[in-house]
């Protein structure tokens, strides 16, 4: 609590065998966990709450930089590695510009940005021969067989300060762009080769960011890659893939940039950020295995990712009135090499005294997995730097409040493990690969009918919620209990028959060595009926063994029987079997299958009555085996998916009694459907074929299955039911823009090649990478207030617009080699899959707003209309009332010609002050009733603020009102503000021109002026009697001005103030900062404040 008074002074605002994947390496762990806390992450939809504990929050000149820690709440992925403040947490103080490199750095000598070899050259290459001016050789350049290329740009992301986002280089226009579209500025800094040091963000306001690089260019903090490899384990001992693509030794290329620098406009007070470097940080990660099997030979890889670079870690902010100051523990980390985590943080003022301090209390949770790992060489991979409380001192440093984290007790396996599910969380199975049972051919390739793998992938919710946060103790005494439960998807976009968990295996077998299957028919000798319901997925597998002829043609005159499916719900339908092996889309139904005797020989030694085995192949008895397989999703309303969601959330008092209990339903509204949806269920396992002389299979798992995010999430959620308990009963229904509205596949991804040349039209869709645009998701569109009789007293509907769409069809393309094949004359083509992805840019905005308030059956509605300017500027607010009034309200910007002829209105574009209205005018049922005008002026220093502010009512023409005659061009501090006829006034900032000290009405500034430096001096220093004293002496020398005074304990709040007619007032503070008490000039309390803490 905190009493504040408000002072009324008018201020401006500045006031092997391996196949080649695709080249991909995200952040480090320290700058995934930040971007993982970006704003855009909490919501309903995606069922994760906000949950965090500040520190404290620097404000100066109009800028808020929040310090806090927060916690993902989406579980704990099993190779998870911990941030420097523990697994799950992150500390959020500033931002970062990070990248995820796909191919080679797009601002490297042959990259992206500055490659000769663009897309559009591509296409200009010759489609059909193989020389060096063909488009056939620049793949292969791609893969790595010579120069480089680099046909997939970076994807960028942002992070800072309530803004979030991705970015693109385009080729076609030489510049970067955002998706979507904002009136953010970008800049990169780029060295004299071309690489990027930095980036300069500027918002609407004209506040720069500055990032990597310092505004004055002395300071940088960057996260650098020093080596990023792949090394594989495979029957042959271990291969490292070095990938020589991040530059030399002290010239390395960047992944992150850290904000380094916080600039308002032509004010000399920064917001500085320092950092500290963490040198050689190596991580080890295990990427995928795969399986390859040819009729001759097999063989089996594990690959892992590792990485070496620089990480940088905060030590400092500075500010105007103080700084924030980082330290780490002296211990390096158990589970990650050269690194340290954070132990506190330091709140100190200008003078370096101390105001608040936290402390972090940290453990390690020590897996019980007792295996070895490659790679995990000082046994990192055990342990989690866990966050178990953390510790507020107050100013003395001796009072402390404490807040205690527990976690579930169930703890996760070693990082490598791959006791993981089909999303990398933990699921509690002894696997020892991640390649999970799966059969393969066909044997028209000449391989034998073959499983791979043995690996349970399933979701389990017992172990996804291992080690997660299930409660928080607060030092009120009071404490927060959080209930997870595993996300839900009712429906998906995609091929449900990938995703394996939710699906149930289905088989039938036919043979004539059973005393199952002989039919009476005369035509027939043996048949089986096969029913395919109509929740199946995907194709039904057939594989048969024969006697009398060769795989994989069973329409040889030699083959013993004959085969065929007949329909029987539909007679019309036949299917004759003519290979070993092969796949068949079977439309839900009842059928037949049967086989003939070719030579009338029926022996049949009925060793199988189980109808689910298909009896031994080696019994000399056996003159064909014929084996189905499909799946079927057993549950079709929904199927359990990644992650968690929040479940309830109880809030309890220092009396242990419920204050407020939250639970929230992800279903239908009135049904048992989850509501949630899945973007795209691709598989973990990703199967080709090679073809040639040596025919063979890969099969390639991976750690999780790479799906598409929306809003940070796998799931997001259409309806979201928030019910309220206990004393504040009744509920909320949110209903949101749901995903399939919006699908990123109908913009397509193209395939290249015509078969020749070793180019498949295929592209493995586990791999596709589709155009993404999550800014139409997940945006609210209806929220609905219930009491507790399940009365609606309240609802709001939302309707967006998208506009200034930007495609580029062909932005970028993918390649993956497999092995080469080799043609009837011995020639080795290298096989490759390529596939083309477009992307898409626009903005997005809300439309209008539809409220209905439903009191005593009475429907009172409200319409609230947004129209925009050029750049999606609010140009008019338009709201209907119950009483069909149209209030509008219109806005006029720099960049608006209505403004063309406005005072420095050019200037203030140049410097990005677009956002703020030069002129708002209001009118009702379209008969003006007011208007004001800003008109800026340059003071000076380069500094654009306002001089006069021009009012006027209904239609006539507008006046000035308020004037400021003298600003301080260092701050934008207003130094003399007049109304127009009145009296000006004059304020005194001290405390390194950050607080007001005096307000002196009836005086000008230059009358004041001689007094100011001496009184600076003074609020400068320590000695608050002699301040106090100096600013009673301005009472004498300007008799007839009225004059209140203050004093400040900055970041604390106002120490004393007398008012104009010598009142004095003194505000005292607790240890913690609180204000506790206030007394007179008499030393007597006036008002008194009590806090109640445990213990």
């Amino acid at each position: 609590m905190r009493i504040t008074k408000l002072l009324t002074i008018v201020l401006i605002s500045a006031l092997g065998f391996g196949q080649s994947l695709p080249t991909v390496i995200p952040p480090s762990p320290e700058t995934a966990t930040i971007l993982k806390h970006s704003p855009i992450n909490v919501s309903h939809y995606t069922g994760n709450p906000n949950i965090s504990i500040p520190f404290y929050t620097i404000s100066q000149s109009g800028v808020d930089v929040p310090i806090s820690l927060s916690y993902n709440s989406d579980g704990i992925r099993v190779d998870n590695i911990s941030s420097w403040v523990g697994l799950g947490w992150s500390l959020n103080a500033g931002g970062l510009v990070s990248r995820t490199i796909n191919k080679l750095p797009d601002d490297s000598s042959l990259g992206y940005m500055n490659t000769p070899y663009t897309i559009a050259d591509f296409f200009l290459k010759d489609p059909n021969s193989i020389g060096p001016d063909s488009q056939s050789y620049q793949l292969w350049e791609h893969l790595g067989n010579g120069e480089q290329r680099d046909y997939e740009p970076d994807i960028f992301t942002f992070s800072f300060l309530g803004y979030s986002g991705d970015f693109y280089y385009n080729q076609n226009e030489n510049i970067f762009y955002q998706a979507p579209l904002s009136n953010l500025k970008i800049e990169p800094i780029k060295n004299s080769n071309k690489k990027i040091e930095g980036f300069i963000f500027t918002d609407e306001k004209g506040i720069k960011y500055y990032f990597g690089l310092s505004k004055d260019n002395l300071r940088t903090s960057r996260e650098s890659l020093e080596r990023v490899r792949t090394k594989t384990v495979s029957y042959n001992g271990i291969s490292d893939g070095e990938s020589p693509l991040y530059g030399s030794p002290g010239d390395y290329f960047y992944q992150s940039w850290m904000l380094l620098d916080i600039e308002v406009p032509n004010t000399n007070n920064l917001i500085s950020f320092d950092y500290f470097i963490e040198n050689n940080v190596e991580t080890y990660i295990l990427q995928n295995e795969e399986f390859l099997k040819t009729h001759i030979t097999q063989e089996y890889n594990i690959i892992y990712l590792n990485k070496v670079f620089k990480q940088p870690k905060l030590l400092s902010i500075s500010f105007s009135k103080g700084s924030i100051v980082f330290e780490k523990n002296n211990l390096e980390r158990l589970d990650l090499n050269n690194s340290f985590s954070l132990k506190k943080i330091r709140l100190l003022d200008i003078s370096n005294n101390p105001i608040k301090e936290m402390e972090l209390h940290t453990s390690y949770i020590t897996s019980p997995d007792n295996k070895s790992y490659f790679f995990d060489f000082r046994k990192e991979g055990k342990y989690r730097l866990n966050l178990d409380s953390l510790s507020i001192y107050d100013k003395n440093l001796t009072a402390e409040h404490t807040y205690k984290f527990k976690y579930n007790p169930r703890k996760l396996p070693n990082r490598f493990s791959r006791s993981i599910d089909y999303f990398g969380f933990y699921n509690g199975k002894n696997n020892n690969s991640l390649i999970q049972k799966h059969h393969s051919g066909p044997l028209a390739l000449g391989i034998p009918n073959t499983y791979f793998g043995d690996a349970d992938r399933s979701v389990d919710p017992i172990y996804t919620n291992a080690s997660v946060l299930e409660k928080i103790e607060y030092p009120t005494g009071g404490y927060d209990d959080f209930m997870w439960e595993n996300n839900y998807a009712g429906f998906f976009t995609g091929d449900g028959s990938t995703y394996v968990e939710n699906l149930k295996k289905e088989q039938l077998h036919l043979t004539n060595d059973s005393e199952l299957f002989p039919d009476p028919d005369p035509n027939i000798d043996y048949s089986t009926t096969l029913t395919i319901s109509n929740n199946i997925r995907g194709y039904v597998d057939f594989n048969i063994l024969m006697s009398g002829c060769n795989p994989p043609d069973l329409n040889q005159t030699t083959c013993d029987f004959s085969l065929k499916i007949i329909g029987i719900s539909n007679p019309n339908f036949l299917l004759n079997i003519l290979q070993s092996s092969f796949s068949y889309k079977l439309l839900p139904g009842t059928y037949k299958i049967i086989a003939k005797s070719t030579n009338g020989q029926l022996q049949n030694n009925q060793q199988s009555p189980d109808p689910t085995d298909p009896g031994d192949p080696n019994d000399p008895f056996v003159k064909f085996q014929l084996s189905a397989r499909w799946s079927y999703d057993q549950n079709p309303e929904e199927f359990i998916y990644s992650g968690l969601r929040i479940k309830e959330i109880k809030t309890y008092t220092n009396q242990n009694e419920i204050a407020i209990d939250k639970s929230y339903d992800y279903n239908f509204f009135n049904t048992n459907k989850s509501s949630g949806i899945v973007l795209n269920i691709i598989d973990i396992l990703n199967e080709e074929y090679i073809t040639g002389s040596r025919p063979g299979v890969i099969i390639n798992g991976k750690t999780q299955a790479p799906s598409i995010n929306t809003k940070g999430s796998l799931v997001g959620y259409k309806n979201v039911t928030e019910n309220f308990k206990n004393k504040t009963q009744g509920y909320i229904q949110h209903t949101y823009t749901l995903p399939t509205h919006y699908l990123d596949s109908q913009y397509g991804f193209e395939y290249y090649g015509s078969g020749s040349l070793g180019l498949s039209n295929s592209f493995p869709s586990n791999f596709q990478n589709p155009l993404q645009t999550d800014w139409l998701r997940g945006n609210i569109e209806k929220i609905e207030i219930f009491d507790k009789d399940n009365r609606s007293i309240n609802v709001k509907f939302y309707e967006y617009e998208a506009l200034e769409k930007k495609e580029i069809k062909y932005f970028g393309f993918q390649i993956i080699k497999y092995p080469p094949n080799i043609d009837s004359s011995g020639d080795i083509f290298d096989n490759m899959r390529v596939g083309f992805y477009p992307q898409l840019t626009e903005r997005h905005r809300l439309k209008r707003i539809v409220e209905k308030n439903l009191y005593n059956n009475e429907n009172i509605d409200n319409i609230k209309e947004y129209l925009y300017n050029s750049i999606s500027l609010v140009s008019e607010e338009k709201t209907t009332n119950s009483k069909n009034q149209i209030l509008e309200t219109k806005y006029f910007y720099p960049q608006d010609t209505e403004m063309a002829g406005k005072p420095h209105v050019q200037d203030l574009i140049n410097q990005h002050k677009i956002g703020t209205p030069l002129v708002t005018q209001s009118f009702r049922n379209n008969v003006k009733l007011s208007e004001q005008e800003t008109q800026y002026r340059d003071w000076g220093n380069g500094l654009l603020a306002p001089e006069i502010i021009k009012t006027a009512k209904g239609a006539a023409t507008a006046e000035d009102r308020i004037k400021y005659n003298a600003l301080d061009n260092t701050t934008g501090n207003p130094l003399e503000v007049q109304q127009e006829g009145g009296q000006p006034i004059t304020y005194i900032w001290g405390y390194n021109k950050t607080l007001p000290i005096a307000k002196i009405e009836n005086a000008t500034y230059a009358q004041v002026q001689q007094y100011e430096a001496n009184l600076q001096t003074l609020s400068n220093g320590t000695d608050e009697a002699s301040l106090i004293t100096a600013l009673n002496n301005l009472r004498v020398v300007l008799p007839n001005a009225m004059i209140t005074t203050y004093t400040h304990k900055p970041l604390i709040g106002v120490s004393t103030m007398t008012d104009s007619k010598g009142n004095f007032v003194r505000y005292h503070y607790d240890p913690f900062n609180r204000l506790e008490f206030v007394t007179d000039k008499d030393d007597k309390v006036v008002s008194e404040n009590k806090y109640h803490y445990k213990n």
